[in-house]
């Protein structure tokens, strides 16, 4: 018997989440949140851990107008 592997990228937007698990889908949980200021202006750095498979992963948060302009298609 062959089983297919499907790409689900297309299909699942918790794929993309930051709060989901990449590997089992749950949604996991902030474990430590402080402020960062790293790249020259405030954000906000957030550990995350998954309860069912242990998967940890950090996150940076940057400003809603920072990131705007950031990643504006028109600044190409």
């Amino acid at each position: 018997m062959v089983h297919a592997v499907v790409d689900q990228t297309d299909r699942d937007p918790l794929c993309l989440s930051a709060s989901h698990c990449p590997r089992c889908r749950k949604k996991m949980q902030t474990i430590d949140s402080r402020m960062h200021f790293g790249f020259g202006f405030p954000t906000i750095r957030r550990r995350r851990s998954c309860s069912k498979c242990e998967y940890r992963a950090t996150t940076i948060e940057i400003p809603f107008d920072m990131a705007t302009d950031i990643f504006n298609e028109e600044n190409e």
